[in-house]
């Protein structure tokens, strides 16, 4: 009996070792991988501009591995790539992969020149088939559920259509026979590009791909749909509010909450919307307020900026920043005195007492605290 018990022991005593092993082990893989993403995200690659054309206020680029022809690192459709300017002061703006390749050997940006824009600027001004820019790997967020039925709906306003192009290249590839519902709103007919007969061609070639292109502007010669996208019309496309799968849209601030209360009013599920914001759209209005910075007590005045990280651009304080749309948080600043509007709903969190630059303008006179970087 004893001898009996003296095994079981052993046995347990073996059992919990081997778990407590077991367990270490898969701790140590699961930091492992995640150091290697961090490291991977960290990354930065040398590419070199293979392809150009110009369309309007609108620039495409192909960029590639300069040198002999080598697969770049892949990417889900949605994510973007973080571009850095050259010159005596370095910037960095996100720009969303235009399409997608299950093995790239080229990425695809369209980059649209904004007023005031600094590396918008600087790409339509300085990049030429040669140049050579520096850019991090493929990163972001803004993905498909593939594990969704139904129909996927997508919502493209002017440049906003990169992701959503690169969305139903994945989504075809994937799912010759699934549904897509691809909405895309410009304000002029140049503003298609050469996209415009590619997704007519594929509507062709794909009976689930249904292809909605639509005119805000003034232009005579277009005959298709025109004016602002309702959720009704939305829904009567997709079939139904039972058959969407979900909805991405990217657009602007206003167009994006307009269309997520409308179709939640409609009983559509908050997690079934997802969206990627543009930057802070100029403001209309005219709004001056003082901004104080702390501690060394410098005054700035705002006057109707965009956000407040386009006056602290303009004063040539180097708050980091990369997305401009509250994703990256990394423009948070201390609001010690003061009242702000947020004109982009932010991804990131961000602690109590503090502000993502990029995602509010001034309603008051301001008293900030910059960290220490």
């Amino acid at each position: 009996m004893a001898a009996l018990l003296l095994l079981a022991i052993s046995f347990a005593l073996i059992g919990l070792c081997l778990w407590f092993t077991g367990a270490g082990l898969w701790r140590w893989w699961l930091a492992a991988r995640l150091a290697r993403r961090h490291r991977l995200q960290r990354r930065e690659l040398q590419l070199e501009v293979l392809e150009r054309d110009d369309h309007g206020a609108f620039a495409r680029l192909l960029l590639a591995t300069p040198g002999k022809a080598r697969r770049l690192p892949t990417f889900q459709a949605g994510d973007y790539l973080v571009l850095h300017s050259e010159g005596q002061r370095v910037q960095r703006r996100c720009y969303s992969l235009a399409a997608w390749q299950r093995r790239p050997r080229h990425y695809e940006l369209v980059i649209k020149r904004e007023e005031g824009g600094v590396v918008s600027g600087w790409v339509h001004d300085h990049l030429r088939v040669g140049s050579r820019v520096r850019t991090s790997v493929p990163r972001g967020s803004f993905h498909i559920d593939r594990r969704r039925e139904g129909v996927y709906v997508l919502i493209g306003a002017g440049v906003g259509i990169t992701p959503m192009r690169a969305m139903l290249h994945e989504r075809l590839a994937r799912v010759p026979h699934g549904r897509v519902v691809l909405f895309w709103s410009v304000r002029q007919q140049v503003e298609l590009m050469d996209y415009h007969q590619e997704f007519v061609d594929l509507a062709a070639r794909y009976p689930g791909f249904d292809y909605r292109p639509r005119l805000t502007g003034e232009d005579p010669l277009w005959q298709g749909e025109r004016g602002r996208l309702a959720a009704t019309e939305l829904l009567a496309c997709a079939g139904g509010l039972p058959q969407v799968a979900g909805v991405w849209i990217c657009a602007s601030h206003a167009m994006t909450e307009q269309l997520r209360g409308s179709l939640q009013a409609e009983g559509l599920l908050a997690q079934r919307f997802h969206s990627e914001a543009f930057a802070a759209q100029p403001l209309t209005e005219t709004r001056e307020f003082p901004v104080r910075l702390l501690p060394e007590g410098r005054e700035l005045e705002y006057r109707s900026h965009p956000s407040l990280l386009h006056l602290l651009d303009e004063a040539g304080i180097d708050l980091p920043s990369e997305c401009r749309s509250g994703g990256c948080g990394q423009c948070r600043v201390h609001l010690r005195d003061g009242e702000v509007d947020w004109v982009i709903r932010p991804e990131s969190a961000c602690p109590e007492g503090q502000v993502l630059a990029c995602c509010v303008r001034p309603k008051s006179a301001l008293q900030l605290q910059l960290d220490k970087r």
